[in-house]
């Protein structure tokens, strides 16, 4: 009897919890400083696509000759 006592709290709490947090209303304030990286996008893409081709070029290839021979 006990442990359905504890399933049935267990559920009512689960089940209350999420109704009594979208009770509570939160007030946004606006953002006063905007970020100092706003349009530095492009130069973070452009930077990745540069590295990548990078890798791809600079990195030797490798043979498919064995070491032991």
């Amino acid at each position: 009897m006990t442990r359905f006592l504890i399933a049935v709290a267990a559920a009512l709490g689960l089940v209350s919890a999420p109704m009594a947090a979208s009770a509570v209303e939160r007030q946004s304030k606006p953002a006063t400083h905007s970020s100092n990286l706003a349009g530095t996008n492009a130069v973070f893409f452009l930077g990745g696509i540069v590295a990548v081709v990078a890798a791809v070029l600079l990195l030797p290839e490798e043979d498919d000759t064995p070491v032991s021979a």
